[in-house]
């Protein structure tokens, strides 16, 4: 099994981590000292064995997406 940080950033001040576990995309927001966690178990297109670079793209745009929309609910009042 490969586990592979695919991408590092900071949204309104929470760390966020994208990984990649073989087909799992994750991402892990530290907020308040709390570690929050989401993954999609996304699969390449089914004659493919990898993902493609367009695909990745467009999964760590949904995986930024989901994280960003997260961290927005922990910050409301």
């Amino acid at each position: 099994m490969k586990i592979e940080v695919i991408k590092k950033l900071d949204y309104k001040e929470c760390p966020i981590y994208i990984r990649k576990i073989d087909n799992l995309f994750e991402y892990l927001i530290i907020y308040k000292k709390d570690l929050y966690s989401q993954y999609f178990d996304i699969k390449p297109k089914w004659y493919r064995r990898h993902h493609s670079k367009e695909q990745l793209q467009k999964i760590v745009k949904l995986v930024l997406i989901a994280s960003h929309k997260t961290i927005d609910e922990l910050k409301k009042p």
